[in-house]
């Protein structure tokens, strides 16, 4: 019986015996020696984020849930709406301090015009009050006079002249009585609305002062919100990409790590036609989408600890694969086993290995890595896989067994029906 023979009957067992645990990809001939295959991250949309720098826009947008989803999204719900708060109040500030400083500056010139007619109205009150003055003694010594006009040596000229100056005297002194009156009257008008303005200016003084320490204050406080909803917008998308897909059984960063590769292919390989549904049913029958023994999926893509598959090294109906990396790839230099998330043997991924997160290394423990060499192994058999017969032609060149292929088709169904998305 062959090797490759050997390997067939290995992997067709593994899923007999046990369907949800690891299967392991059947490897390709090995290649020649040469350098690990690289493609480059052209498929992230450029409005995204890089492959493993965070989610897609697409993806972004699909529904998921999670209790930690949900505590982050109401923190950065409560930071976002006390920045709306504090800055329709900074605004409101900023438009009472712009009507405020108009305010005073015209009741300040009321204040200097004001000014100006209490001095005027005060010094006309002084002439008049010196002009009464003066108009008193004269009537008093023309009280004198009319004292003389009992004379009866006066003639009657001088009489007469006397009684005038009398009568004059009497109406200037009334025109001056009345004129101080009026003046009076001017001076306590003015010298109101004086204190009335002066009392207004200090308090539109007041309350700029209070408002301009307000809106430094909300000015602070919107700096120092800056950073926290950052801060909080950063536990969010991490937690989203933790969360579950609304109907499925994988985080948004899986479904991330797929729909990249898909958009990778379809730029690379676009009479491939291959769909992240595929893809997402492979990851979940290899690795639980990169959660296999509690493995979880970092931000970055990569799964921790590594997921290593057995050992091929004859035993448990295995076939024997002799190592071909040294153990660099797969932990061990016995033998082979299939690695990471998408269970690539190391001389596969020596012919597949994808670095779509272009960080310099074409990681198979890196589910956007190794989802999109996936793409490129399965394309290897196209084009045409949207055809459901093409299709399960490639799976079966992933691990050759019509079971392991009835699963991915099933799981793939699943997420095209759940997931809007594609």
């Amino acid at each position: 019986m062959t090797t490759r023979s050997l390997r067939a009957r290995a992997l067709a067992a593994l899923i007999t015996a046990a369907p949800t645990v690891l299967l392991a990809a059947a490897p390709l001939p090995v290649a020649a020696e040469g350098a690990v295959a690289t493609q480059t991250g052209e498929a992230a949309e450029a409005t995204s984020p890089a492959p493993g720098a965070g989610l897609s826009a697409e993806v972004a947008a699909v529904p998921a849930s999670s209790a930690e989803l949900d505590a982050a999204q109401r923190t950065l719900d409560g930071l976002v709406r006390d920045r709306e708060r504090q800055s329709a109040e900074l605004a409101d500030a900023a438009d009472q301090l712009t009507r405020d400083q108009a305010e005073l500056t015209a009741v300040r010139s009321l204040v200097a015009r004001r000014t100006q007619q209490v001095d005027k109205a005060t010094s006309v009150d002084e002439r008049s009050r010196r002009a009464l003055s003066v108009l008193t003694i004269d009537r008093f010594i023309e009280g004198d006079h009319l004292l003389e006009g009992l004379d009866p040596a006066l003639t009657a000229e001088r009489r007469t002249e006397l009684g005038r100056q009398a009568v004059l005297g009497r109406a200037g002194a009334d025109r001056l009585l009345e004129e101080r009156r009026h003046t009076a009257a001017r001076l306590s008008t003015l010298r109101a609305e004086l204190d009335g303005h002066t009392e207004r200016a200090a308090e539109l003084e007041a309350r700029i002062g209070d408002l301009e320490g307000r809106s430094s204050e909300l000015r602070s406080s919107l700096e120092a919100l800056s950073p926290r909803i950052a801060e909080a917008e950063q536990v969010r998308d991490a937690a989203r990409g933790a969360a579950t897909v609304d109907g499925t059984d994988m985080s948004v960063l899986a479904l991330d790590a797929y729909w990249r590769a898909e958009r990778f292919i379809a730029l690379t390989d676009p009479d491939c036609r291959l769909s992240w549904h595929v893809l997402a049913g492979i990851g979940r029958t290899e690795s639980r989408h990169g959660t296999y023994r509690g493995a979880t999926l970092g931000p970055d893509g990569v799964v921790a600890p590594p997921i290593y598959g057995p050992d091929l090294d004859g035993s448990n109906t295995f076939a024997v694969v002799p190592d071909s990396d040294g153990g660099r790839l797969d932990g061990t230099a016995r033998t082979d086993r299939a690695v990471g998330p998408m269970q690539f043997l190391p001389g596969t991924w020596r012919t597949v290995g994808t670095d779509l997160t272009e960080d310099g290394n074409a990681d198979p423990q890196n589910l956007f890595d190794a989802a999109a060499a996936a793409g490129v192994y399965l394309c290897r058999s196209g084009p045409g896989l949207d055809d459901a017969s093409r299709r399960r032609s490639a799976v079966l060149t992933y691990n050759r067994s019509q079971e392991y292929a009835d699963i991915v088709e099933q799981r793939r169904q699943e997420y095209a029906e759940r997931v809007p998305l594609g």
